[in-house]
């Protein structure tokens, strides 16, 4: 495994991740270089530089190679290196072969890769010798992987003369090193068993023994970062051990263990570039157009999205429709983004039948349909089908407000009194709430009244607005006539102090009454002073002990402290120490300084 060969040989690792790129050329540089521009030579332009070696130049070429190596004034790119190194290796450049030859040079983990292509035909003409000759050089370094594919070929003949025996002496060495394969195919083929020693890649021998406890182990390795984990849990959803086969699922874990620079995950991958796997093709599209692991570049995304697209990928068809309808990179094209959404609706793609019902509702809103823009305006604000847009959707809500559309002067309220998209306006708030409330809608009257009072409060208080009484009692009005409760209490308590207005304890007391009645303390106590002193509505002792009663039983000091002194003095009530100095007690354990002082005896 590549992991064993790191352990083993760690001053090889420059040269083993140029080995892989030797692999990534049979492929036609299938996987991409690490993007960057390139670096000058000799002077020129960098674009005559790079026109130069792609004509021919043979000094260009290798110049070019040694920059991407050496990652002199451009990104290193190892791939890059090698596929320069082998154009001007072929053309006789005596450095160059000399770098290219020397990726081989004891490196089994190359070896036995290029050796795979070569048995397998893919990127390469088929040769089974060469295949023998490179799976011998890596078996020799004690590569576990290529004894026993030498074995294979020693076992049916294939560019090796047939013989057992060597057979069964390269699939021991194989087993002893954990390859599951050459233990299973001894005891099944040769009645052979061996037993691998402890502790000898043991993950290998569990992933390959599949199993659930398996495959959760390596997919939490995995999730974590884990490279070679990522490229076991790839084989697993590859082979379907320990979990459903699934080739899409393999090839995203080929792919992050690939960019991670694993050396087999990487060839895996390549080779479904080669067989042009549309999931492949997909997530290459994916990689260009986020510039993850590569530069950015939407015109290599768009080609890759295309021909995965073209081969039935759903999810490329989408993307595409989103790339043309956005002008991502692209002339925007609404035409061609239906197209896309089309063929990927058709096989049942949820995201492009959402997106083309959008398209439907676009044209309507643009036109002028007040319940378009409305759906439109929902559309941005949760993101549905389109990039989430606050902004975008109070735009489009606001203009179907402006056409009377009732939930939309709603919903405009609502983002103004949020802030959502735009600067907060309480005044554009309680505007829209007001016209929404005006005509029925269910929830804007009490939206109205909250915002009304908190504008009230800012007035008030100085925060957010210039300190002004008269601006407090103007919005705490229209509060109270919404039927905002605490808007009621505070207008009332400016009327009874003659704050911002004047003096009027009639209307006190009846506001006061209002917010008592929905429950509210301060107001409880408030009519109970005015009650107690016939100020704005007649003198009743017995109401005032009432209203008392109330709000000290939800924990209001000062009206446990009047109701004290009720029962002390018998004013509306019979008079009763005990209860006095219970109710006493009750102000003084609120903190009350009055109680306090009269917590001695009452006789």
């Amino acid at each position: 495994m590549a992991e064993d060969f790191k352990r083993k040989n760690p001053v090889f690792m420059p040269g083993f991740t140029l080995a892989l790129a030797v692999v990534l050329l049979a492929f036609v540089s299938v996987w991409p270089a690490q993007g960057g521009e390139a670096a000058d030579y000799a002077g020129m332009p960098v674009d005559s530089v790079i026109a130069a070696a792609e004509s021919g130049d043979v000094e260009a070429q290798y110049y070019l190679a040694k920059s991407y190596e050496e990652g002199a004034r451009v990104a290193k790119s190892i791939a890059k290196a090698v596929e320069w190194y082998h154009l001007a290796a072929t053309k006789g450049h005596i450095e160059a072969q000399y770098k290219f030859a020397t990726a081989l040079d004891g490196n089994p983990e190359a070896g036995f890769l290029i050796g795979k292509m070569y048995r397998d035909g893919i990127g390469v003409q088929k040769n089974m010798v060469t295949a023998a000759k490179l799976f011998r050089q890596a078996a020799d370094q004690g590569h576990a992987a290529a004894q026993y594919a030498l074995g294979l070929l020693y076992a049916s003949g294939s560019g090796v003369e047939q013989d057992d025996d060597e057979t069964v002496r390269l699939w021991k060495e194989a087993a002893s090193r954990g390859h599951e394969g050459a233990r299973t195919d001894l005891a099944d083929k040769f009645d052979i068993i061996v037993t691998v020693a402890a502790g000898v890649v043991a993950a290998d021998a569990a992933v390959a023994a599949g199993g659930g406890n398996a495959f959760e182990t390596v997919k939490r390795s995995a999730e974590g970062g884990d490279a070679e984990a990522q490229y076991k849990l790839a084989k697993l959803f590859e082979s379907g051990s320990g979990a459903p086969q699934s080739t899409v699922k393999a090839l995203n874990w080929y792919r992050k263990a690939a960019a991670q620079g694993h050396v087999e995950a990487q060839y895996e991958f390549a080779g479904a570039l080669s067989r042009e796997h549309p999931h492949a093709l997909f997530l290459m599209g994916q990689m260009y157009k986020d510039g993850e692991g590569v530069q950015e570049d939407i015109a290599a995304a768009l080609k890759y999205f295309e021909q995965a697209a073209a081969k039935g990928h759903s999810e490329a068809q989408y993307v595409l429709g989103v790339i043309h309808a956005e002008g991502n990179g692209v002339a925007r094209d609404p035409a061609a983004a239906v197209k896309w959404w089309e063929m990927a609706a058709k096989q049942g793609h949820g995201q492009a039948g959402a997106a083309l019902a959008l398209q439907d509702v676009v044209k309507a809103a643009e036109a002028g349909d007040a319940e378009a823009r409305y759906k439109l305006a929902g559309f941005y604000e949760k993101g549905t089908g389109v990039e989430q847009s606050a902004a975008k959707a109070l735009t489009w809500y606001k203009r179907a407000a402006e056409q009377g559309h009732l939930a939309a002067r709603y919903e405009t309220g609502r983002i103004y009194a949020q802030g959502a998209g735009t600067a907060r306006s309480l005044e554009e708030a309680a505007k829209w709430y007001g016209l929404a409330a005006k005509e029925g809608h269910g929830k804007a009257r009490g939206a109205l009244a909250a915002v009304q009072y908190e504008i009230g409060r800012n007035y008030a208080t100085g925060q957010g607005a210039a300190k002004s009484a008269a601006e407090a009692a103007k919005w705490y009005q229209r509060a109270a006539e919404s039927g905002h409760v605490e808007a009621r209490y505070r207008l009332g308590y400016m009327y009874e102090t003659g704050e911002g207005l004047k003096r009027d304890y009639a209307a006190a007391a009846k506001l006061y009454a209002a917010a008592a009645q929905k429950g509210d303390v301060a107001a409880r106590y408030r009519l109970g002073i005015l009650k107690s002193s016939g100020k704005g509505t007649k003198k009743n002792y017995a109401e005032a002990v009432d209203l008392w009663r109330a709000a000290s039983e939800k924990g209001d000091g000062m009206a446990a402290f009047f109701l004290g002194y009720m029962f002390e003095t018998g004013s509306g009530v019979k008079r009763n120490p005990a209860e006095a100095r219970k109710y006493y007690g009750r102000a003084a354990g609120k903190g009350n300084v009055y109680g306090q002082a009269m917590e001695s005896p009452v006789n």
